[in-house]
């Protein structure tokens, strides 16, 4: 049997959620990407760190804002 893989779900859920859209907000990726909420911090990290995504802005202390796929 076949196990699922729900970080490759989750990545595959948010970037569908972000193609053609600038500028989007990590809340906006949580309430309406289906990802889950838990994992989607680290995989916006993943992301950027791969190149796939450019974070377009930080919160005082670093964290992600907002987002957008190169």
């Amino acid at each position: 049997m076949e196990e699922t893989n729900y970080k490759q779900q989750d990545i595959e859920a948010i970037t569908s959620y972000l193609l053609g859209k600038k500028n989007v907000s990590v809340s906006d990726i949580m309430a309406h990407s289906g990802a889950n909420r838990l994992r989607v911090y680290s995989i916006l990290f993943e992301l950027e760190q791969e190149g796939k995504l450019i974070v377009t802005e930080r919160e005082t202390l670093g964290a992600v804002k907002t987002v957008s796929l190169l």
